[in-house]
């Protein structure tokens, strides 16, 4: 038999869900209703691109492009380029050059859609190194900060994925830490904390405001729009949080988030500040560590504003781990209309 790759339809995404979930030990339900959120419900490309591997009757490898909107030059209109994701390859089908096949039917279908390119913000070593044996090229590093308690690492229960989103698919699971404290309760505490009149913590934003400071603050790169932000925050894997610096208007917000596979870890999901006070106050504001541990990706942020967060006891997160060797990358569909090279963007 050989290998034929597809584009998946609606009746493949139970199977599709089956494979994710024994591949990275999630639920198979809470794996349908992710796939739903990030490829059926992506509010910039309305026909999901996800490519399936079969071999014969089953699916044995999947790849999928979500859409994401980016601001590349003034004047010009956000440009739609498709995100690479989701890379699952049953384990006795790898090596076989799987990752080649759905490569070059994902650039067939970009091609076809008029994208100039197709990005790749994450993946592990391995997915990046076949990437770049493709013909993708780095942008630059993903760079990672991370603030950490002076304890030790907290005994962690181990649950078992299905059980854990179960509990939560049922509204009973609240992402709990080490010590005991919840997302919520660690809301409490950095609200307690806070001495500041002008930051609050909340579990809603209005993404109207929120987006129009990033656009203001951030005219290239990647782009907040209203849309863009009412999805990002509809992850089903995701609970989320905002601290949010006002005075007459939104100034600045950090975007918390938790997994609900990782609840010890807090991560700065986005943070925008139109000023580098707005920008300390906001950092400062978050309680301090004990048993969890603050993540923020750092490619974005100014010279001043890292600065700033190694003085929030923000360290480099250790260079070693796969999961935080990532690098931005990008291949050119159509290299004449468009140059992805980072030099009138600084962030890209």
């Amino acid at each position: 038999m050989e290998y034929i790759v597809t584009l998946a339809v609606d009746e493949d995404l139970d199977e599709i869900a089956v494979l994710e979930a024994d591949l990275i030990n999630t639920g198979a339900r809470a794996s349908r209703r992710y796939l739903e959120w990030k490829y059926r419900r992506n509010p910039f490309i309305a026909s999901p691109l996800l490519f399936v591997v079969r071999y014969g009757d089953e699916i044995v490898g999947v790849r999928g492009m979500y859409g994401t909107t980016w601001n590349l030059g003034p004047g010009r209109d956000a440009t739609v380029l498709p995100h690479a994701d989701d890379l699952l390859i049953r384990e006795e089908h790898r090596n076989r050059g799987l990752f080649l096949l759905l490569h070059r039917a994902m650039v067939r279908a970009a091609r076809e859609h008029g994208y100039a390119a197709i990005l790749s913000l994450s993946g592990v070593v391995t997915t990046q190194e076949l990437s770049l044996a493709c013909g993708y090229r780095p942008l630059g590093d993903l760079r990672a900060l991370q603030r950490s308690g002076t304890s030790e690492p907290p005994r962690r229960r181990r649950i078992e994925g299905r059980v854990l989103r179960g509990l939560r698919r049922r509204g009973v699971f609240s992402p709990t830490f080490g010590r005991g404290v919840s997302v919520d309760g660690l809301c409490r505490e950095i609200a307690a904390a806070s001495r500041n009149p002008h930051i609050e913590i909340s579990a809603s934003a209005d993404v109207a405001e929120m987006s129009a400071l990033a656009r203001a603050v951030h005219p290239l790169g990647a782009d907040r729009g209203e849309d863009y932000l009412r999805w990002r925050l509809a992850n089903p894997d995701h609970v989320y949080r905002f601290v949010l610096w006002t005075d007459t208007a939104l100034r600045g917000f950090l975007v918390l988030s938790w997994d609900v596979m990782r609840p010890g870890r807090v991560t700065i999901a986005d943070v925008v500040s139109d000023d580098d006070t707005v920008f300390a106050e906001l950092l400062g504001a978050l309680a301090e560590p004990s048993d969890i541990e603050y993540l923020l990706m750092s490619a974005t942020l100014t010279e001043n504003q890292a600065n700033t967060a190694h003085a929030a006891g923000f360290r480099a997160a250790p260079a070693a781990s796969d999961e935080q060797s990532r690098r931005f990358l990008y291949f050119a569909v159509d290299p004449s209309s468009m140059s992805l090279t980072g030099e009138d963007d600084p962030s890209l």
